[in-house]
């Protein structure tokens, strides 16, 4: 570890920039070390999946320096955070190697393939800032919806439906690392887009999935691998601790549909509406007639206009989550205040048991299924 891990106290400027490392150098290890300057990071180092991909990893995510391994890396780099962006099944193995090195984590999601490495990844971290990128939490209507159910605007919320629909694996020749099972882990649709589906409605109802029954489909038979091919899609439906039913339907084969992302929560005096592709309104319905607030720092709760980074007008997307979620992360190691909602290895624990409890249930014939706490 460098000084900074050392310091105590201070503002982020009394400081040196952080000292980062991206292993993973595609789509996501990219858009990682975007989020790592726009913090004020300086990402120093990357390691691909081979030896000899180094220095092309490198120049993907714009780091110093490529290594050849993970090892080597963490003896020779002195980095401060190490940002997990591999395959699934690779995620516990690299970030229980960074934590044994006294290294903060941000691992992505899911992270890991079981519940009893999740948990055991959790205790590892120990008093180490250590994060998994729910990054949906970050856009500023998702807050202001937080907010308003906390105040109590929707009365009862007595249920909710939403899916997750993508289209990338919706033809037969459409191939990804992810179909593997080998490399992905028992499940694919579910445990990649499902369970941020799912962390939304948690963080924003601030209520628990206790129960659920499932069923899964695959569309296409894949090549890749020689396991139990993993799903295309999933349905689900499910109780809450506190009484609320739900529906949720995630497909990766759903035509058209490039990241939709949406749930309405239903209340006895408002329901909301929230939908990724269009971040910048949130639908508020009341018997009297329905609204769509805009996203707009002077009207917003301070929860929510804190993540302003453009004014009203000019649209903020995921990347903008991203990078809020990045730095509130290196504002955790920096030791400074954090605001509440900053996903943790907690959270990462969390999504891997309601995915287990799904692939449970589906293997059940849609048996009703316990969510262990």
């Amino acid at each position: 570890m460098t000084d900074l891990l050392r310091a105590s106290g201070g503002t982020g400027s009394e400081q040196p920039p952080l000292r980062v490392a991206v292993v993973g150098a595609g789509f996501m290890g990219q858009v990682h070390a975007e989020a790592a300057r726009r913090a004020g990071a300086s990402v120093v180092a990357a390691v691909a999946s081979r030896p000899e991909g180094a220095a092309g990893a490198a120049r993907a995510v714009g780091a110093d320096e490529g290594y050849p391994d993970l090892t080597t890396l963490l003896d020779d780099a002195e980095v401060d955070v190490l940002h997990v962006c591999t395959p699934n099944a690779s995620h516990a193995p690299v970030a229980a190697a960074a934590l044994a090195a006294g290294v903060h984590v941000i691992c992505e999601k899911p992270l890991a393939t079981g519940s009893a490495e999740a948990l055991a990844l959790g205790e590892a971290a120990g008093d180490r800032v250590a994060t998994v990128p729910f990054v949906y939490r970050f856009h500023p209507m998702v807050r202001e919806l937080r907010a308003r159910l906390a105040a109590g605007e929707a009365g009862v919320v007595a249920s909710v439906t939403g899916g997750y629909h993508q289209d990338w694996l919706s033809r037969p020749s459409d191939d990804d690392w992810r179909v593997d099972a080998a490399l992905g882990g028992p499940s694919r649709a579910f445990a990649d887009i499902g369970s941020h589906w799912c962390d939304l409605f948690e963080f924003v109802t601030g209520d628990r999935i206790a129960r659920l029954s499932a069923r899964t489909a695959v569309v296409h038979e894949r090549a890749r691998g020689n396991g139990k091919p993993t799903e295309d899609l999933a349905s689900v439906h499910f109780t809450t601790a506190a009484g609320m039913v739900g529906t949720l339907v995630v497909s990766q084969v759903a035509a058209g549909r490039k990241n939709r992302l949406h749930l309405e929560l239903s209340g006895t005096e408002a329901s909301f509406g929230f939908d990724q592709e269009d971040p910048e309104r949130l639908w508020v319905g009341r018997r009297e007639g329905g609204q769509t607030l805009l996203r707009d720092p002077g009207t917003l709760h301070p929860s929510a206009a804190r993540y302003v980074r453009l004014p009203a007008g000019h649209a903020q997307g995921y990347q903008d989550c991203f990078n809020a979620f990045v730095a509130d992360t290196y504002r955790a190691v920096r030791g400074e205040d954090v605001p509440d909602g900053l996903p943790t290895f907690a959270d990462g624990l969390r999504a891997v048991r309601i995915t287990e409890a799904v692939l449970a249930s589906a293997a059940a014939d849609g048996a009703w299924r316990e969510v262990p706490a």
